[in-house]
């Protein structure tokens, strides 16, 4: 199995919001958590926590640079997952029959490659009764992500989810999205709140039942301020 990096940049176009990395990460972990929910019983509610760090990418301070990321407690990326994450156009979702799930789209993950240098991801999931880790770490030149590139292990410890980050925003996405206007403005802990919100409250009051007393948290680092951080609500507005 391999994702072609590279083809699918050339395939894919870049969106111009600046905040489709933000939906799609949380788009995913909401899935995610519906399918665990659907074969665990144990797990009730959920939990998403998005973390962006700003850094100087000068001496002066001028231009920053930014890591996006987001744990969830949902299932983790089994061999099924990860098939489909490596799998562009993949029907994964559409073949589960599980209520609030969502569309496959195939093309959504792709804006990752498109906005960042570098992606890594961490995930605890079950298998046949057992508890295993699995990561990998990309960086462009690299053209292709395969199926071997993961390392998985036996884990006795650690809760079963996903960490995904996202770093080294590109200079081109920088200058044609955010139009070098100031990272931190634009993602603030108070406004991905508020953009979380608009975008998928909806979806979270559909889903008020399954998601248990659920929490999405945001925090920023920002190297001369300090962190700052934001919740959406445990519970759904009404």
């Amino acid at each position: 199995m391999t994702l072609d990096i590279r083809g699918s940049l050339k395939n894919t176009k870049l969106s111009h919001n600046p905040y489709v990395v933000l939906e799609e990460l949380i788009s995913n972990s909401i899935d995610s958590f519906l399918i665990r929910k659907a074969s665990d019983g144990s797990v009730n509610d959920m939990r998403i926590a998005v973390e962006v760090r700003f850094s100087p990418g000068d001496l002066v301070g001028g231009t920053e640079m930014m890591t996006i990321s987001c744990r969830d407690n949902g299932c983790g990326l089994g061999d099924e997952q990860l098939a489909a994450f490596l799998t562009k156009d993949t029907s994964y979702k559409d073949d589960l029959e599980i209520t609030g799930i969502g569309q496959c789209k195939g093309a959504g993950r792709i804006q990752y490659f498109h906005h960042f240098a570098a992606v890594s991801l961490e995930t605890t999931f079950m298998m046949e009764g057992r508890r295993k880790f699995r990561f990998v770490k990309f960086h462009e030149p690299k053209k292709q992500l395969d199926y071997d590139d993961f390392i998985t292990s036996e884990s006795a410890e650690g809760e079963v989810g996903t960490l995904i980050t996202l770093d080294e925003l590109k200079d081109s996405v920088r200058h044609k999205i955010f139009e070098d206007e100031r990272l931190s403005e634009f993602f603030s802990a108070k406004r991905l709140r508020h953009r979380t919100l608009v975008a998928f409250v909806q979806r979270l009051v559909s889903l008020a039942g399954r998601l248990g007393d659920f929490q999405v948290s945001f925090k920023t680092d920002h190297w001369k301020e300090g962190s700052e951080t934001d919740s959406a609500p445990k519970t759904c507005p009404r």
